[in-house]
């Protein structure tokens, strides 16, 4: 039987401090939209569309889609009944109406077929035990001709320098304890297996570079780095605190500099 369980290794609320993990979440989803922008563009949305936003957390990424497209219509889904609540919240004070928001577990979307031109997933799959069963049911939501973009990560391409021993002791552990409960921080390199696997056709995929000089040494670390000590161990977590203060120590030194690979994924349903 497949693992329903779409939060895997992410399940907002059961963290050592979730207002800190929202403020990251927000943070992380406002600092690059215009980079997701352009993605979105590239991958084949348009307005007039219906979108699916799979994994929208604080509904930062919907709201951006929505304002893009304002002769369609957009659905932020989520897991987390908290996240939901903060969207709808956020969404309140400054409303966009062609934006609502749901509770929905992409391994089981209440959703009938053929409903949706567009859906979306940032920052999903690496946690997903089970992402190529995830991609058929989103595949059945799609209209024919419709198209799921997906962005997420591969350590593979994350990097800083100086080549820090702390770094890579931290990424190393962080990445096998979150292997360990079903996740992958290597998801980016198989999109396209996994989009193939799932029946998709036109499949596509690339990488868009992210740097320190795009953002702050600050910023690149706290949205790639500083957010996997929750996925670490309790018993190795003082070791690992110890690394993270090393790597932060990068912020202050002249000539640091950091990069990482955004992986995206694009298929079209038959």
């Amino acid at each position: 039987m497949e693992n329903t369980n779409q939060a895997g290794t992410y399940a907002f609320g059961g963290f050592d401090e979730n207002s800190k993990e929202l403020k990251r979440l927000s943070h992380q989803a406002s600092i690059a939209l215009d980079l997701e922008r352009k993605l979105w563009i590239d991958c084949g949305l348009q307005d007039g569309m219906k979108v699916m936003d799979l994994g929208c957390g604080p509904g930062i990424t919907s709201r951006a889609i929505a304002e893009m497209i304002p002769n369609g219509d957009v659905l932020g889904v989520d897991i987390s009944e908290q996240l939901i609540s903060v969207a709808h919240s956020n969404n309140s004070k400054n409303p966009v109406n062609n934006l609502s928001f749901g509770t929905g577990n992409i391994y089981d979307l209440k959703t009938p077929d053929n409903t949706f031109d567009f859906a979306y997933s940032r920052f999903l799959f690496q946690h997903l035990e089970n992402p190529i069963f995830a991609l058929k049911n989103v595949l059945r939501i799609l209209k024919p001709g419709g198209i799921y973009c997906i962005a997420d990560v591969d350590d593979g391409w994350l990097m800083v320098y100086p080549d820090l021993p702390e770094f890579k002791s931290f990424t190393s552990t962080a990445a096998g304890d979150q292997s360990k409960n079903g996740g992958d921080r290597f998801v980016g390199r198989k999109f396209t297996s996994y989009f193939q696997q799932a029946g998709f056709s036109d499949v596509n995929q690339f990488i868009a570079p992210i740097s320190s000089y795009d953002i702050g040494m600050k910023n690149f670390l706290d949205i790639t780095t500083g957010f996997k000590m929750e996925q670490i161990a309790d018993d190795k977590k003082q070791k690992s605190k110890k690394e993270l203060e090393k790597i932060y120590d990068l912020v202050d030194q002249p000539g640091a500099w950091g990069a990482v690979g955004v992986f995206v994924g694009k298929g079209v349903k038959p």
